[in-house]
């Protein structure tokens, strides 16, 4: 726990907060250093040192911190899928090529999705736990009918060729971007 954290649960008080004020002291505008009133205070400086540290890293990072084994996301990721439909699975990691993958068959479609990964055991559990909330939140889109389960999954399609489809096309989005062929599309008029 932080300091922060420490003194609020202990009623403490921060020397640099003591005594804080808004605005000019000795104006009449300052604030009184009843408790109450610090509390206040540490709960901002704590929200502003958190806002401080995520915009410092641009982002922090999903699931940083846990401590959910790469197993129990995997098997939350089947189950998951599972209500769905899908009806065969292989996981599998290759540390020599930095690559962890998720294979499944949906209405006789396979999908694939390759994970880069490091030689990092808590990296890699954050990892899966990434993947897990994207397809968690993939699956909320189907259910809401947002999108089709395939077109939710789309880019995990494997080809004839072993590639998926988000593999395939890559690169050749690439291409177009660097020939100027990607331009904005607008939507048909309403009939």
């Amino acid at each position: 726990m932080d300091a922060l954290g420490q003194m609020y649960r202990s009623g403490g008080t921060d020397r640099r907060l003591a005594g804080a004020s808004l605005g000019r002291q000795g104006s009449g505008w300052g604030l009184d250093s009843t408790p109450a009133t610090q509390r206040v205070l540490e709960l901002n400086m704590r929200v502003r040192l958190k806002w401080q540290s995520c915009s410092e890293s641009n982002m922090a990072k999903y699931a940083a911190r846990t401590d959910v084994s790469v197993k129990r996301s995997r098997e939350q990721i089947e189950s998951l899928l599972e209500k769905y439909d899908a009806d065969a699975f292989a996981f599998g990691r290759d540390m020599a090529l930095g690559k962890a993958v998720l294979s499944f068959r949906h209405n006789k479609v396979c999908y694939r999705y390759v994970i880069e990964i490091i030689d990092n055991p808590q990296e890699e559990r954050c990892r899966w736990r990434a993947l897990y909330i994207v397809i968690k939140g993939m699956l909320v889109a189907v259910d809401s009918k947002i999108m089709s389960f395939e077109t939710a999954f789309m880019p995990w399609i494997l080809g004839a060729n072993g590639k998926s489809l988000g593999e395939t096309l890559a690169p050749q989005l690439e291409q177009f971007r660097a020939e100027g062929k990607v331009q904005l599309m607008a939507l048909p008029a309403p009939e």
